[in-house]
């Protein structure tokens, strides 16, 4: 019989500064300004990944399988005006295995997204 076991940890916090000011140099010497509020959050989790064989009739379990995958991620938001809105994000994660035959991993994802909304 194999059995699979997982558990999963997450911490989220979020901060909103307020009326951050960012000088913007658009359309010539008519720049101004803006106010925005900027937008942080943080999530760190960690996940453990178990794959067991159990056989019924001897007391003899194994670990086939299984990882501990710990990250963190980390998402800044500023809005620049009502449609345009610039997004930072950074996804950091490693992994360590249970058994001796798997390699760990480590994973970074970052980047940086213009969305613009067009309409109301």
């Amino acid at each position: 019989m194999t059995e699979e076991q997982s558990k999963e940890y997450t911490l989220g916090l979020g901060y909103r500064i307020k009326n951050v000011r960012l000088f913007k140099k658009l359309g010539g010497n008519r720049g101004g300004n803006v106010n925005s509020d900027l937008n942080l959050s943080l999530d760190a989790n960690v996940r453990d990944n178990l794959t067991i064989i159990r056989y019924l009739d001897l007391e003899n379990n194994q670990i086939t399988a299984g990882q501990t995958i710990w990250g963190a991620k980390l998402n800044a938001e500023y809005a620049v005006n009502r449609n345009l809105t610039g997004i930072f994000f950074f996804d950091y994660s490693f992994s360590d295995s249970a058994i001796s035959t798997s390699f760990p991993q480590t994973s970074i994802r970052s980047g940086f997204t213009l969305r613009y909304n067009f309409g109301n």
